[in-house]
């Protein structure tokens, strides 16, 4: 059976495909000779398994997008919170683009959901720096 995807530009292939935790997909569509996160295309993308690796491990079969923005230093850049089907953990992407073509992906430590009564629970991340950095800022 072959699957069809109401596909209109990249920005909405790779929300579509995160939410399906699709990493083939992604890859397909994001362009090699882009950084995202400030790292080159495949450890990006191997981080980002490792990071549905986690949904999945929770039982998580798709991830729910809800969007909203930076609230800090990229004031008003649109991304998502996605969070896990079942466990509700969640990740928070802003996906940089324009005219539906990505410039960058990354991680929003500052964001805000247009939903504010979303059932969040463990956030998880894409980069081990994130962890780090706010471990550090509770001690």
């Amino acid at each position: 059976m072959k699957k069809e995807y109401n596909i209109k530009d990249q920005a909405s292939a790779i929300r579509h495909f995160i939410e399906q935790m699709d990493i083939e997909m992604i890859d397909a569509f994001l362009d090699a000779k882009n950084t995202y996160q400030d790292m080159e295309k495949e450890k990006f993308l191997s981080k980002l398994e490792r990071v549905f690796q986690s949904f999945r491990n929770f039982s998580d079969t798709f991830l729910l997008p809800h969007q909203g923005r930076c609230n800090n230093c990229y004031n008003d850049k649109v991304g998502y919170t996605f969070v896990g089907n079942f466990s509700f953990n969640y990740i928070s992407i802003i996906v940089d683009s324009e005219k539906g073509t990505i410039n960058d992906m990354f991680e929003c430590s500052s964001f805000m959901n247009d939903n504010q009564s979303l059932k969040l629970n463990k956030k998880v991340y894409i980069d081990d720096f994130f962890i780090d950095f706010l471990s550090s800022k509770r001690k």
